[in-house]
Formats: C-alpha cells, sequence, structure tokens
C-alpha cells in the first residue's frame, strides 16, 4: 500500500476522492484542525489518514 504525503487541505481532499485505498498522511501547519473530519472522510472512501 502506498503512502501519499499532503501539504494543503486542498491535496489532501483531492488525493481522498482520487483513490480506493493507501495512507495518506497530513504535513501542513493547520492539518490538526482537519484531522477528524479528514479522516472520517478518507475512511468512506478507504484512505487511512
Amino acid at each position: 500500500m502506498s503512502t501519499y504525503t499532503a501539504r494543503d487541505r486542498a491535496s489532501t481532499v483531492e488525493h481522498i476522492h482520487g483513490r480506493g485505498a493507501g495512507t495518506l498522511e497530513l504535513d501542513y501547519e493547520t492539518a490538526w484542525q482537519d484531522a477528524i473530519e479528514l479522516e472520517q472522510l478518507g475512511r468512506q472512501y478507504g484512505v487511512d489518514v
């Protein structure tokens, strides 16, 4: 399984919608604010955030 590092929220959401599976790492300053919401979204698409 591949790992993708997101540098902003927009690329994170784009990656979640474009992938069927994998692991996504959040690497931007405000990621902690987005983490719970993006984790739930990722779960719907089979992406680990």
